[in-house]
């Protein structure tokens, strides 16, 4: 089966990336290809992307091998795989370290996806 990234049909949800109150989500990104993939797909799904300065309430998002400071950042996977299941998955599967890394379990994170988690998610 494809995966979305080679689908240019988009059949996902359009309110996979909002809160419960219908409120987007916001990733930020680099600009580069990883936006150019996942803008599409964030958009569709109701969701936003951003490459200006990460906010707190943005959920950062960064390609497997790219340099990563911090310890909120997550793979871009998260929407291709969230998108391929019509989801929203555990987002702490998808966490990376603070240097170059591929993706890394997590012991906690703060977002929850169970749907009522994304709440103070927003960026202004």
């Amino acid at each position: 089966m494809a995966g979305p990234e080679s689908s240019s049909v988009i059949s996902h949800s359009n309110v996979l990336f909002q809160t419960q109150d219908g409120r987007p989500l916001t990733f930020y990104c680099i600009p580069g290809e990883v936006k150019t993939k996942i803008s599409p797909l964030v958009k569709h799904g109701g969701g936003k992307v951003t490459s200006r300065g990460p906010d707190e309430n943005c959920i950062k998002l960064a390609a497997e091998g790219q340099l990563v400071r911090g310890e909120d950042t997550y793979s871009y996977r998260y929407i291709l795989d969230c998108v391929e299941k019509n989801t929203l998955l555990p987002l702490e599967q998808y966490k990376m370290r603070g240097t170059r890394s591929s993706t890394v379990s997590s012991h906690k994170t703060s977002v929850t996806t169970s749907g009522k988690g994304y709440d103070d998610l927003s960026c202004p």
